[in-house]
């Protein structure tokens, strides 16, 4: 009998990498409370929750134990309806894809009034719902780096 599937892991990021983009959400999103959308194994969830009140979502629950055990007394959610409403002050994704509508919503549902979604990777052009401010290029990745802010 073949072994069952198991998750890919996707590679650790360098720790440099991580303390810029914990930089990066306390000058544009504030102090915090921050969620860390798409917060893979939590090691960037962990530098977070260093500087504020964390909370992670990933989908896959794999992922999902390995940054509850990276973050430790931070909340970590595989359901994006799970997710609180109305208490961050950031949301912090990193992406290779623009994300969906769906995805949009569940931040501005998450968000308090004025909050702040730093988006590092992929860019969407008009995102329904937020004003597109441009702050440059991630320094190691190159990535497109912009702040979502509630219309």
């Amino acid at each position: 009998m073949p072994p069952p599937p198991t998750t890919a892991l996707p590679p650790a990021e360098p720790v440099r990498r991580l303390r810029g983009r914990v930089r990066l959400a306390r000058r544009h999103l504030g102090p915090g409370p921050y969620l860390d959308y798409g917060c893979g194994r939590g090691d960037l969830l962990a530098l977070l929750a260093t500087r504020g009140s964390a909370t992670g979502f990933v989908v896959d629950p794999v992922l999902a134990e390995l940054a509850r055990a990276a973050a430790p007394g931070c909340p970590v959610h595989t359901n994006a309806e799970s997710l609180p409403a109305g208490v961050f002050r950031g949301v912090l994704a990193v992406t290779t894809t623009p994300p969906d509508a769906a995805t949009l919503a569940t931040w501005r549902r998450v968000l308090v009034p004025g909050g702040r979604v730093l988006l590092v990777g992929a860019v969407p052009d008009q995102p329904h719902g937020f004003a597109v401010r441009w702050i440059g290029y991630e320094r190691w990745r190159g990535a497109p780096a912009a702040v979502l802010e509630g219309e």
